[in-house]
């Protein structure tokens, strides 16, 4: 299954242009895909985690990582991949990185 996994993630294809991407984190229907404005320091939620409010915090979190098709990372269903293809472990990498 890993095979099949990254043969369809080495060759994403852009209907619209109709040709392979080459750089995961470039395909916006990826969840490695990373938006210009994605980066360490953005906030996701105006809420800050107090412990007390976990319940609201975790609810707007996974509402967030949904909207930016990132949930894959957090809730288990996208693992770190085992495989020799470099770019789909750095754009594994470089999302994964975000998210944490």
């Amino acid at each position: 299954m890993t095979d099949h996994l990254e043969e369809n993630a080495s060759t994403a294809h852009n209907a619209s242009f109709n040709t392979t991407i080459l750089n995961l984190s470039d395909d916006s229907s990826s969840c490695y895909y990373l938006h210009p404005s994605d980066n360490l320091g953005a906030l996701l939620v105006s809420e800050i985690f107090t412990g007390e409010n976990y319940i609201a915090w975790s609810r707007s979190m996974t509402i967030a990582l949904t909207v930016k098709n990132m949930i894959a990372f957090i809730d288990g269903s996208l693992v770190q991949p085992i495989t020799t293809n470099q770019s789909l472990r750095v754009a594994w990498l470089r999302s994964n990185n975000l998210v944490l």
